[in-house]
């Protein structure tokens, strides 16, 4: 907060939690010109999110811009809570979401003739790393079911209308 009358963080701040950001509204937007074919503008924004970075331009069109642009949104609104509900929307859910959990188990063991420096702290000269990707499927078993692409309709909804038919997988 620039109040600068405010002594400490007990202080009360009515700081408001940004429920849509003006990233999300332009990657909105490039989405849409994606699937409308206007690649040129597309590109031109997704190019602009980048460039608050300091990243280089992207130079790509068609599939491989909308692959930019789904990789470049994956990145940008981590934890914003929106790849669920993308992955859903994009139909990839089975490969992003549907996917084992995999963690790396890191280790690190003494170099010749080297012992513990206090702190430790991350340091190559001292330490021989080794990273394995391992797989977790005792404490969490991850599928995906292609019904779950859609929401079933409640039975409330169906017995208001004759002509609504429920979504494909949960009609039984």
């Amino acid at each position: 907060d620039p109040n600068p009358d405010l002594v400490d963080n007990t202080d009360r701040q009515n700081i408001p939690w940004p429920f849509f950001r003006v990233t999300e509204a332009v990657f909105n937007y490039v989405e849409a010109s994606i699937e409308l074919g206007q690649d040129a503008e597309a590109l031109l924004w997704l190019n602009r999110i980048r460039f608050r970075s300091g990243m280089p331009a992207l130079k790509v069109t068609g599939a491989a811009l909308k692959e930019a642009y789904r990789h470049e949104k994956r990145i940008e609104m981590a934890y914003e809570e929106q790849r669920y509900h993308d992955a859903r929307r994009w139909m990839i859910a089975k490969e992003t979401l549907g996917r084992p959990l995999t963690y790396i188990t890191v280790l690190g063991k003494f170099k010749a003739g080297k012992s513990m420096k206090e702190p430790y702290r991350y340091d190559p000269t001292v330490y021989d790393y080794t990273y394995t990707p391992v797989e977790e499927k005792a404490h969490e078993n991850r599928t995906w079911i292609d019904k779950m692409y859609f929401r079933p309709f409640s039975r409330d909804e169906i017995n208001r209308n004759a002509q609504l038919v429920q979504n494909p997988g949960y009609d039984k």
